[in-house]
């Protein structure tokens, strides 16, 4: 990462062929040696930027394998031509060989800025900055939303979950597209306040009575992200009327793996019951699930009439650790010190130490916050105490 008083991706002076001094003057030191040390120069030169590999970290890798393939992208576009995430994955798209990264790749190596990327490969950044851009016309639609989400299904061959389909919505090549998607979750909330599987099965996508999706490896995953407590009743009243008897957790679970992905005898939809796992996390113990299914307890070595205190887990870091972590990373990235700073930080300091030998523990940013709250005043904690 560039300390921001480095002017290495700054464009040169007119008249000047390089913007970084140091650059400078190496140029005029070349000039003065021998014409035999030039051309072996050269050749070391062109093997260090040809293979990313030699010599460098992780970071550095994905780094100079970014600038690579953004300077080939620009030279195959017309000289009026902006180099935007767009125009990218459009060349992406049509050349294939050239093993280029994903734009969402190359944005997160640097700092999750195009126009950083662009700074780093000595091009011109973006004059309208990078941001994500979304057609104007008005509030989404629900027909909006479900046309939608009907193509990215299509697209895949299989129902999505709502990550999925935001992570779709917000290539570049879909943004590209005619037509407007829903690229948040707070609309998809809005228009359908029942929860993502009632926009699958809006979209015809999941068919009504569905719990399930089938993956295209085969495998069975849940078509909402909470089973309601009456599914959870129904699969154990049905599970114990199967068995005869109230279950045990052994019982069910055989029941269970039993029955998940079954369709019925006209190819209706796919079945997925919930795990034991989920009925504990909202009953308690099992003969607690039990009772509320309305069936008799089991009367197991768990069944107590005092839940045990739930053991508190000590942070894994403590304050001077944390930060001493924030200090460190401002010294590194300077101002503006942002999340996304942090993170790639913290990201490719792991990779060079562990490049290195080395083992450190470097607070994520969701330790940070658990232990201070906000971001800010993290950073502004952590600067005071520095100084």
């Amino acid at each position: 990462m560039n300390h921001p008083d480095d002017n290495s991706n700054a464009l040169p002076a007119r008249g000047d062929l390089f913007a970084n001094p140091a650059a400078a003057a190496v140029w005029a030191a070349i000039q003065h040696l021998p014409e035999k040390t030039k051309h072996a120069l050269l050749e070391h030169l062109t093997a260090h930027l040809a293979i990313p590999e030699l010599g460098r970290t992780k970071q550095q890798i994905k780094e100079a394998r970014a600038v690579v393939a953004l300077r080939e992208a620009r030279e195959l576009l017309a000289d009026d031509e902006q180099l935007t995430p767009e125009a990218y994955e459009r060349l992406r798209a049509a050349h294939v060989k050239r093993e280029w990264s994903p734009e969402s790749s190359v944005r997160r190596w640097f700092n999750g800025s195009w126009n950083d990327a662009l700074r780093a490969a000595g091009l011109d950044a973006l004059p309208a900055g990078d941001a994500l851009v979304i057609p104007q016309g008005g509030a989404y639609t629900k027909e909006e939303l479900l046309r939608a989400v009907r193509e990215c299904a299509d697209e895949k061959g299989q129902p999505v979950t709502l990550s999925e389909y935001l992570a779709w919505a917000r290539r570049a090549e879909v943004r590209a597209r005619p037509g407007r998607r829903p690229v948040s979750q707070p609309v998809v909330d809005r228009l359908f306040p029942d929860g993502w599987h009632s926009v699958l099965f809006a979209a015809g996508v999941l068919k009504e009575g569905a719990t399930g999706r089938t993956a295209a490896d085969g495998k069975v995953f849940p078509s909402v992200y909470r089973y309601p407590d009456e599914d959870m009743r129904i699969a154990l009243r049905e599970c114990a009327q199967a068995l005869g008897k109230s279950p045990t957790v052994a019982d069910y679970e055989r029941w269970r793996r039993a029955v998940v992905g079954e369709r019925d005898e006209d190819g209706g939809p796919v079945r997925c019951v919930p795990s034991y796992n989920a009925m504990l996390r909202r009953f308690g113990y099992w003969d607690d699930v039990l009772i509320a299914a309305g069936l008799s307890p089991r009367g197991g070595r768990a069944v107590r009439d005092v839940p045990p205190r739930p053991r508190r887990k000590s942070p894994r870091f403590n304050e001077s650790e944390v930060l001493a972590a924030i200090r460190e990373a401002h010294a590194a990235c300077g101002s503006p010190f942002t999340v996304a700073a942090y993170v790639a930080w913290r990201e490719g300091q792991i990779e060079r130490d562990r490049a290195a030998g080395r083992f450190r523990k470097l607070p994520s940013l969701d330790a940070i916050r658990s232990r201070f709250g906000r971001w800010d005043q993290a950073v502004k904690r952590a600067l005071e105490e520095g100084q």
